[in-house]
């Protein structure tokens, strides 16, 4: 995971991580959104979840991921499903207020089942 970007996703409003190489620690107080950090990297790989997660007030919930070093399998499956890789894949999952969702893999919309396989 290069980046991670989130927006009007349960307590956070708008954040943005760039973990770096190695060993990555979260931490902070309770309520400070680290379990929504948990969140947001399984719905980039493919977990149902509720309409509940949109922040309150709010009609849509987005999760943005930047996935570098892919493995030759996930590589030939983005092949197979026709993505085009140059070995970075853009993964984005959007949440309506209604409960509807939307993938994006490398800006093409796509499947929730795409993203678990």
């Amino acid at each position: 995971l290069e980046h991670l970007h989130i927006e009007n996703l349960a307590v956070i409003e708008s954040a943005d991580l760039e973990p770096r190489r190695g060993f990555s620690v979260l931490t902070g107080e309770t309520g400070a959104g680290k379990s929504v950090l948990i969140h947001s990297l399984n719905l980039l790989l493919g977990e149902r979840v509720g309409k509940d997660l949109v922040r309150s007030g709010c009609q849509k919930a987005t999760v943005s991921g930047l996935f570098s070093d892919l493995s030759p399998r996930v590589l030939k499956l983005l092949s197979e499903q026709g993505f085009e890789s140059d070995g970075e894949v853009l993964i984005q999952r959007e949440l309506t207020a209604d409960g509807r969702s939307s993938v994006r893999i490398n800006v093409r919309p796509s499947t929730v089942s795409m993203l678990r396989d």
